[in-house]
């Protein structure tokens, strides 16, 4: 399984990177944000199903 991973994968480590990038950026942003995220599902989302 480790070949085939090394095969399909050999000379695409660029191609990777855009992928990997953008969606570290997009995790850590997430992350940052979690407070702010979690507030407003409390207070729409979840109010709105209380109501």
């Amino acid at each position: 399984m480790v070949t085939e991973f090394g095969k399909a994968f050999n000379g695409n480590g660029e191609n990777h990177r855009g992928l990997v990038d953008p969606l570290s950026n997009l995790a850590m942003a997430g992350n940052d944000n979690l407070p702010a995220t979690i507030s407003l599902i409390r207070n729409t989302v979840l109010g709105a199903q209380s109501d």
